[in-house]
């Protein structure tokens, strides 16, 4: 079975990384930016399933990367986990109302990422969870 591609857009290198080495050990291709402007490069030229980002992740088009790919007829398929350090109620509830399929706070054990962005991969319809954990 070929898994999604995955791009992982986030600034924090190790993270990045860490996560990257997870899910290419599982089997997912996965192109690894750590600016908006990469990502949106990639988007452009690439067939993404999943993105594993950061919540503000801001390119000269939009502040946020999940607002960009809910906004983007041609990427309206694409499942979307925001990994992020911003725990306040309030962006969980706005990055949910822009179309976040999961949302996970850092830090995160890199199991339950590989757990939720697995899901997020294999599935047709928006995982929609919320969860919080050690890395």
């Amino acid at each position: 079975m070929k898994h999604k591609t995955v791009l992982l857009a986030d600034a924090d290198a190790r993270a990045r990384g860490e996560i990257r080495r997870g899910l290419e050990t599982m089997g997912y291709p996965v192109y690894e930016v750590g600016a908006g402007e990469s990502a949106l490069q990639v988007l452009e030229k690439h067939d993404v399933g999943l993105v594993v980002t950061e919540l503000y992740l801001k390119s000269a088009v939009e502040p946020c990367l999940l607002r960009f790919i809910r906004r983007t007829r041609s990427l309206q398929q694409v499942k979307v986990l925001v990994l992020t350090d911003h725990s306040d109620a309030a962006d969980q509830a706005w990055a949910t109302r822009e179309g976040a399929d999961a949302y996970l706070i850092k830090p995160t054990r890199l199991d339950r990422i590989l757990q939720v962005a697995t899901q997020l991969a294999g599935s047709r319809a928006p995982a929609r969870c919320a969860a919080r954990g050690g890395m």
